[in-house]
C-alpha cells in the first residue's frame, strides 16, 4: 500500500511539473479566452461522441466475452466500463482502468479470461489506432512531423505484434522455456493460463474481426471528437492530420510517468499541434478541452460506483 501511495504521489508531482512548465510557456490570457468564447454546439457533439465510443467499446468488449460463451449482461458490462474509467484513474498504473475492469469482471467470469478479454480489446484498440494513423501518412502532406510519422508505425507494430504472441504458441514456449530455466516457475505458470485465455480467441474469427470493425468506429470517433473540439476553438487545421496527430498523443498520454496522463497529455498536443499550423495556445487549450470533457465520463463513473457503493455499516461494507 505504501509503495502504491509513493508511486501515485511521484507522479502526481510529475504532472505538476509539467503542467507548470506548459502555464509557463504559455499565454494563459489568450487561452482562458480560447475556451472561454468556444462554441457550445461543436463541444456538445464532442460530449456526445465521446459517450458513444464509450459504449461501443463496451458492446465490443461483451461481443469478445460472448465468443468464449462468457456470458455477461451487457448493461453490466456498461456499467463497468464507465465506473472503471472514473475509479482507475487515481490508481498508479496508466493501465488502472483496465485493470479495474478486468477486476470486475472476473466476478462474473474467471480472472485469467477476464484479463485476456481486456487484453485483446487493448491490443485490437492499438491496432486500429496504428491503422488511422498510417492511413492519415499517405493521405496528409508531408509537412507532418517526422517523429509522429514514426509513432504512427509503431502504434501498428505493437498491435500487430501483440496480437501475434498472443495467438500463437512459439513465443509462450520460449518465454516458459526460459522463466523455467531461471527457477520462476510460477510465473510461467501464470503465464501458461494467460496465453491460453488470449490463444482461445483464434477460435473465433468472426467475433475478432467484428471486435475490429467496432474498434475501427471507435477509433474513427475518438478522432472526430477531438476535431470538434478544436473547432469550437476556432482550429484552422485539416482533419487528415488528426487521424495521424490524435493517435500519437493518445499512445504518448500512455507513458506511465504521470497521474491519468496529466501533463503529458498537454505536453504531446502542444508538441505536434504547434507543427501543423495551430498556435500553441490553442493546442493547449485543446488538451484542456479534452481533460475537461472526460470530467463527464467521471461525473457518470462516479454516480454509478456510487449506487453501487454497499451502504456503510452493512454486512457487505464490514466484509470490504
Amino acid at each position: 500500500m505504501r509503495q502504491q501511495w509513493f508511486s501515485r504521489g511521484w507522479k502526481l508531482l510529475v504532472s505538476i511539473a509539467l503542467l507548470a512548465i506548459l502555464v509557463w510557456t504559455q499565454d494563459l490570457s489568450d487561452v482562458f479566452q480560447l475556451i472561454r468564447h468556444a462554441h457550445s454546439g461543436w463541444l456538445v457533439l464532442s460530449t456526445l461522441l465521446m459517450l458513444i465510443e464509450q459504449t461501443i467499446t463496451a458492446v465490443t468488449w461483451g461481443i469478445l466475452l460472448a465468443a468464449r460463451r462468457l456470458k455477461v449482461p451487457m448493461l453490466e458490462l456498461i456499467n463497468i466500463y464507465y465506473m472503471s474509467s472514473f475509479i482507475g484513474t487515481w490508481l498508479p498504473s496508466s493501465t488502472g482502468p483496465d485493470v479495474l475492469r478486468a477486476y470486475y469482471l472476473a466476478r462474473y467470469v474467471d480472472g485469467y479470461d477476464a484479463v485476456g478479454s481486456m487484453l485483446v480489446l487493448r491490443f485490437i484498440s492499438l491496432l486500429g489506432l496504428g491503422l488511422f494513423a498510417v492511413a492519415g501518412i499517405y493521405l496528409v502532406p508531408s509537412e507532418l512531423p517526422p517523429e509522429a510519422l514514426l509513432l504512427a508505425w509503431f502504434l501498428v507494430a505493437a498491435g500487430a505484434g501483440a496480437l501475434f504472441v498472443g495467438f500463437t504458441e512459439r513465443p509462450r514456449r520460449w518465454a516458459t522455456a526460459v522463466l523455467e530455466a531461471i527457477g520462476l516457475r510460477r510465473v510461467a505458470a501464470i503465464l501458461g493460463k494467460l496465453h491460453g485465455a488470449l490463444h482461445a480467441y483464434r477460435k473465433s474469427p468472426g467475433a475478432l474481426l467484428v471486435a475490429m470493425f467496432l474498434s475501427m468506429v471507435v477509433q474513427f470517433l475518438r478522432i472526430v471528437t477531438i476535431y470538434y473540439a478544436a473547432l469550437a476553438l476556432g482550429a484552422g487545421v485539416p482533419f487528415l492530420h488528426y487521424l495521424v496527430l490524435v493517435p500519437v498523443t493518445i499512445l504518448i498520454s500512455l507513458i506511465p510517468i504521470s497521474l491519468a496522463g496529466l501533463g503529458v497529455r498537454e505536453g504531446a498536443f502542444v508538441y505536434f499541434f504547434s507543427r501543423v499550423g495551430m498556435s500553441e495556445s490553442m493546442a493547449f487549450s485543446l488538451s484542456l478541452l479534452m481533460f475537461g470533457l472526460t470530467l463527464v465520463l467521471w461525473v457518470i463513473g462516479a454516480a454509478l460506483y456510487w449506487r453501487d457503493r454497499p451502504a456503510a455499516g452493512t454486512a457487505s461494507a464490514r466484509s470490504s
